[in-house]
């Protein structure tokens, strides 16, 4: 027997296992869980912006004919109001999930949300 094991005693048997489970249970939580929080992107002309759906905001940005407001709460995102001639954008459902996206076209105004994807976002492999 080689002898380093012959000086090991009950007790350092035991440091080693518990190293050995800590670092399993350690490197199952880091590598399989999955990142939960959905952000809403907003991109215009003048830059791109980053927010957490999780608290509730209001964001005014400037597009190519002027300032859009969008709304951030309950985990949904809007836009509340904008300078466009026909208010589409205003008038459309709250993105909800991951994929959703909502455009003021003539204000050049994007925003869509990232995060966990959703299994409608699952195309099917023929």
């Amino acid at each position: 027997m080689i002898p380093i094991f012959r000086r090991l005693r009950v007790f350092d048997y035991l440091i080693f296992a518990s190293i050995i489970t800590v670092s399993l249970w350690a490197g199952f939580f880091l590598y399989t869980g999955k990142n939960h929080i959905q952000r809403l992107v907003i991109e215009t002309p003048s830059g791109k912006w980053i927010y957490p759906l999780t608290e509730p905001r209001t964001v005014v940005v400037s597009g190519a004919i002027g300032n859009t407001t969008i709304r951030i709460e309950h985990n949904t995102a809007f836009i509340s109001d904008s300078p466009c001639p026909n208010k589409t954008c205003v008038n459309a459902a709250a993105l909800k999930k991951a994929g959703d996206w909502n455009a003021c076209m003539p204000n050049r105004v994007f925003l869509h949300i990232e995060g966990d994807t959703s299994e409608d976002m699952i195309l099917p492999q023929n």
